[in-house]
């Protein structure tokens, strides 16, 4: 499936009329006072704040939904994400961290049920957030045609309804953006798809595995193994290459990490635009690693990279290249500032081992400046 941004368009369009009619209903039931500013003023902020509230809360519980249906499907819980706020079970305890990841607002991630005959369940965990919205869209509705609310609480029935069907639209109607696949899209295609939905599992185990704190280059070799014949027009096999070049990095296998970058930057791979400018990045750093200041950095402040930088400039691997660009070219301020950012996000960032790899990537980069790039 290619980018769907014209598919996107039309269900932000819908939303958008979702919204427009949830707040022409408020207005007529409200009785608004336009008699005066203030009374303006303080039906305009009552209905924004009933908006935040209905919004914020189909959110968590749109997220909610993936938890209570994946329990159902047998998955075991790993972390619950609200923005940038994060529980998460690590080493059978929960704790509290940050996490932000451009495209989201947030992210249930559960650990999966055995992978058993060449299959395990998947429709309930993926769409569990879009039934949780549907639910209390529907209850909403149900309420205020039955009490007839008013006031305040009129605006934010309204407002929930509204919310629930328009996130239910944009998670359940397949998607895939420049950033992300949506929900719907990994429900139908890990159900068409046998190797789509194998490396939905794999990168699950994974994660599991990362919260617990080891290493991909720890983790064990089939977890990555692709076979002779794979086909990189496969969302799941581009994105499980995806893993084996992380994994190379990792290892500081820089030729390797090289010839699988080359491999999924080819024209019609079946990437995510968030894997892709990671992928740059890493090419770009192992460029600094060869030639330090003499490495082309233009990618940096050309495209669309600025913008990505800027959504993802807490994201560990994001700051490691940032970190080799300022050191490379002897702005040791800026590599400072980076490294003490890069130090306090790791104190409540949910993935140890991730930390543990990107600093041992800066210490490397430093290492090869103090040697000359020899």
């Amino acid at each position: 499936m290619k980018n769907d941004s014209g598919r996107l368009k039309i269900i932000q369009i819908l939303g958008g009329v979702l919204y427009g009619f949830a707040a022409a209903f408020t207005m007529i039931e409200n009785h608004p006072d336009l008699s005066s500013v203030m009374g303006i003023v303080i039906d305009m902020s009552s209905f924004f704040a009933a908006f935040l509230c209905a919004f914020w809360l189909q959110l968590i519980l749109h997220e909610a939904g993936h938890l209570v249906f994946g329990l159902l499907s047998g998955y075991r819980f790993l972390s619950f994400r609200i923005g940038r706020f994060v529980l998460m079970k690590q080493k059978g305890k929960l704790r509290s961290g940050r996490y932000s990841l451009a495209g989201t607002s947030g992210q249930c991630l559960m650990a999966p049920p055995d992978y058993e005959n060449g299959s395990y369940p998947t429709v309930m965990y993926n769409l569990g957030g879009v039934f949780m919205n549907l639910i209390f869209a529907f209850l909403l509705l149900i309420i205020r045609l039955k009490f007839h609310p008013s006031g305040f609480f009129n605006a934010f029935g309204n407002m929930m309804i509204a919310c629930g069907l328009s996130m239910a639209l944009t998670n359940g109607i397949p998607l895939k953006t420049d950033m992300v696949t949506n929900d719907g899209y990994n429900a139908l295609y890990q159900k068409k798809e046998k190797e789509t939905a194998r490396t939905a599992w794999l990168m699950l185990k994974m994660i599991e595995l990362q919260y617990d704190g080891i290493r991909l280059k720890d983790m064990d070799e089939s977890l990555f193994e692709t076979g002779d014949a794979y086909d990189l027009k496969n969302n799941g096999t581009a994105e499980l290459l995806w893993l084996k070049e992380n994994r190379a990095m990792d290892r500081q296998d820089f030729e390797t990490a090289e010839r699988l970058i080359g491999e999924l930057l080819q024209e019609g791979t079946a990437l995510s635009g968030l894997s892709r400018n990671l992928l740059e990045l890493d090419r770009l750093y192992i460029d600094f690693c060869r030639s330090g200041s003499d490495a082309d950095s233009s990618l940096l402040r050309s495209g669309e990279m600025p913008a990505f930088l800027k959504a993802m400039h807490d994201y560990p691997a994001v700051m490691r290249t940032l970190y080799a660009d300022w050191t490379v070219h002897d702005d040791r301020e800026k590599a400072a500032e980076i490294r003490r950012r890069f130090e306090t996000i790791a104190s409540s960032y949910p993935y140890p081992g991730e930390i543990e790899t990107e600093r041992d990537l800066m210490d490397h980069i430093m290492n090869q400046k103090n040697n000359g790039f020899r």
